[in-house]
């Protein structure tokens, strides 16, 4: 850095601060720490040696240090907008979602009358991310409403706006809003993936099928996503591509109970019935106490005739207090089937007992 022989050491000392920051950005992270120490050298209270060094801080992990660097350069410099927008991202890292909005609040606060600057944006947004976690949808309508207003093809605004329809099951909203967004960008990944589940919700499976396959494509180690896409190509009566997208998944995720029962399930509709029930005995093996996953693996045993383990697997979800009815008329059919009618008959009968009306 070329210092000036007439600078202050304040102003010497951010520049390097900025200069930091900048070698960091091209992930000279070595380098970047030893230009901020000389920065500290000349000032360790100027305003972007304390709010770089409270960036590295959140970039190590070490979120308390950062808040307390935050904490004093708020009150060194209380005009400086974008160090509460940064004490807030440290707040929410930290699990304290009410400091959090009380910076972003006082960043609202300070916004010039009828005007929303970058700052008062960047603040809406994240109180309206709070909002949603948090369920408190009339609110993030709220903090959405002017940014809407003031840019309607405001991508991270629609984004956020699908993701608050979505979560009130107003699909249609959601669809208007993401489609904006693949309208000026059509691979974005998030936007691809919220908007396949949108799909998926509102049973448009052949458009589900095509947005998060494109996601999958590019991320394919998101196992939630690989699952919805297996459950879609299930739904479009594709078996052998919902297997063969379900078990890619399996080599990094072979422990995941609910991807092996997807598997199974996919590969007896396919016609590879042992294969699936395979698969769905080790989910119920890695997840016994799972009734969803005991049922689907009676079925599967009755589809092949093995009434007997499909009535005990049946009874076990039976025992464990989770006797829906539906689960009582399977047993009465696994009986019928096994031609043990004096069974069926005493099950029954119980079911009038407990249902008599």
């Amino acid at each position: 850095v070329n210092v000036g022989e007439s600078w202050s050491k304040a102003a010497t000392a951010d520049l390097f601060g900025l200069r930091a920051l900048a070698e960091a950005s091209l992930g000279n992270l070595d380098q970047a720490r030893q230009t901020l120490a000389e920065g500290v050298e000349y000032k360790a209270d100027a305003l972007y040696v304390m709010k770089t060094g409270a960036q590295f801080e959140l970039l190590a992990g070490n979120t308390s240090e950062a808040i307390a660097i935050l904490n004093k350069a708020i009150v060194a410099y209380p005009e400086n907008m974008e160090l509460r927008l940064l004490a807030a991202k440290a707040a929410i890292i930290a699990e304290d979602a009410s400091s959090a909005r009380g910076l972003y609040d006082e960043v609202i606060a300070a916004e010039p009358e009828k005007l929303i600057t970058r700052n008062g944006r960047q603040a809406r947004i994240g109180l309206t991310k709070l909002d949603i976690l948090d369920k408190k949808f009339d609110q993030a309508h709220e903090n959405l409403k002017p940014l809407s207003k003031m840019n309607p093809d405001d991508p991270e605004a629609n984004y956020l706006a699908g993701v608050l329809a979505f979560e009130e099951k107003d699909y249609d909203a959601a669809e208007i809003s993401l489609r904006k967004i693949l309208k000026l960008a059509p691979n974005h990944e998030q936007t691809m993936l919220l908007f396949g589940a949108v799909s998926y919700a509102k049973n448009e499976f052949e458009q589900a099928a095509y947005y998060l396959s494109k996601y999958v494509s590019a991320r394919p180690g998101n196992l939630k996503a690989r699952k919805l896409l297996g459950r879609t190509y299930i739904a479009l009566d594709q078996n052998q591509k919902a297997e063969s997208a379900l078990r890619t998944g399996l080599d990094d995720a072979s422990g995941d109970a609910e991807l092996l029962a997807l598997v199974g399930l996919s590969a007896i509709r396919s016609g590879q019935a042992q294969s699936g029930i395979t698969d769905l005995e080790k989910a119920v093996a890695l997840a016994p106490e799972s009734s969803a996953l005991r049922s689907e693996l009676a079925k599967a045993y009755m589809s092949q005739g093995d009434n007997e383990q499909a009535i005990a697997e049946l009874e076990t979800v039976i025992a464990s207090g989770e006797g829906a009815y539906q689960v009582q008329v399977m047993v009465v059919f696994a009986y019928l089937r096994d031609k043990r009618y004096e069974k069926a008959i005493a099950s029954t009968q119980k079911m009038l007992d407990e249902n008599p009306d």
